[in-house]
């Protein structure tokens, strides 16, 4: 029999998808009312450039980009912090249309791992509506992605993020340690 261990904190992260500057404004500033000080951001890059999915609710074109949590949490009851990025969606959204998509998650060493209200073959339930995806995990120096991995996730820009997040990770795990 396996021993129960408390596991390593996890760095939780949220990609923000937008078309207006005031909304991604408000939406960092209710993120951090929500999960603490944002301590890094990927560069921002055009959504739209990768899929249009989101354009006929969202409008075009759409930008998106990577923040991270500086403070390491214990996963209990990860689906809570998906449904608060939907609350914040609501809150954010014009006419029943959101004007900001939240994608939040968390990385590890080893993977990065996305929330989800939609379940798949891929998808693991977590409870209250919500699915845990692994979406990159890390090998030989670098994150890399599987066959369900979204386009956007498998570029250098997002990747080369990544890693740069999971170095910061590590240094972050030597003060909770």
């Amino acid at each position: 029999m396996g021993v129960v261990k408390t596991p390593k904190p996890v760095n939780l992260i949220c990609a923000i998808t937008y078309k207006d500057e005031d909304i991604r404004l408000k939406a960092e500033e209710l993120l951090e009312e929500a999960y603490g000080e944002i301590d890094l951001r990927s560069k921002i890059y055009r959504f739209s450039n990768y899929t249009n999915y989101y354009e006929k609710e969202m409008g075009s074109p759409l930008y998106k980009y990577i923040v991270s949590f500086e403070k390491l949490i214990i996963l209990e009851d990860p689906e809570i912090i998906k449904l608060k990025s939907n609350e914040i969606e609501l809150v954010l959204s014009l006419d029943g249309k959101r004007r900001v998509n939240l994608d939040t998650g968390y990385l590890t060493e080893s993977q990065l791992v996305l929330f989800s209200t939609k379940g798949y073959y891929h998808r693991i339930y977590l409870g209250k509506g919500i699915y845990a995806e692994v979406t990159l995990y890390y090998r030989e120096g670098s994150f890399r992605p599987f066959d369900w991995t979204y386009r956007d996730y498998r570029d250098e820009l997002v990747i080369g993020f990544l890693n740069r997040l999971r170095e910061n990770y590590r240094e972050k795990l030597k003060s909770w340690l």
